[in-house]
């Protein structure tokens, strides 16, 4: 792998971080939101 390789892949990443945060970010606020209902608060905050 040279360095313009890797540079792209860098600028790949730096571009798609944003929006893989707000992706894991908004998945747990759905995990807790479909769990509350279903789970003690001790076990649910174990699992998330």
């Amino acid at each position: 792998m040279n360095d313009h390789d890797r540079a792209r892949r860098n600028d790949l990443l730096f571009a798609f971080a944003p929006a893989l945060f707000v992706l894991l970010w908004s998945s747990g606020f759905i995990a807790a939101k479909a769990g509350l209902p279903h789970a003690a608060p001790p076990t649910l905050l174990r699992l998330l």
